[in-house]
């Protein structure tokens, strides 16, 4: 586990997710404490249908405005790593009332993917999340 972000009563982290012998992925999860439940969980990097990528992890993690999570996520074993940026909302209909045996596996936003996205760049401030892309910010308001 690592990447622990915490915000009044909720806690959000990647954790590793091993799917068999030769990948290995992280998924990102987020609990409620005061309620000792899982509220949501996503993978954390968009691998489908691509061979190459035999692993991915979270490189930065951030509370975003409102009820939403942000965070970056690059691929390993590629010469060319891709990362991405991507954000979901925890507050979705899909989310609300789910319970402890069930947590919600939410569906994250693609919000930007490049191999020059800086890995430890993410931000978040007032109404907006911020990143580096090739040197110059780019930004996201849910």
């Amino acid at each position: 586990m690592h990447a622990v972000r915490l915000r009044g009563t909720r806690v959000a982290y990647a954790v590793i997710d091993c799917g068999g012998a030769s990948f290995a992925g992280e998924t990102v999860r987020l609990m409620d404490v005061r309620h000792r439940r899982l509220g949501a969980w996503s993978e954390s990097y968009n691998a489908a249908g691509r061979e190459d990528v035999l692993s991915y992890g979270v490189t930065d993690l951030e509370f975003g405005p409102g009820l939403s999570l942000a965070w970056i996520a690059d691929e390993g074993g590629t010469p060319m790593p891709v990362a991405e940026v991507r954000a979901l909302s925890y507050a979705a209909p899909a989310c609300a009332g789910v319970q402890l045996a069930t947590p919600c596996k939410a569906v994250p936003v693609e919000l930007d993917a490049g191999a020059d996205i800086a890995p430890d760049s993410l931000a978040a401030s007032g109404e907006w999340v911020y990143w580096m892309r090739a040197g110059a910010p780019r930004v996201w308001a849910p």
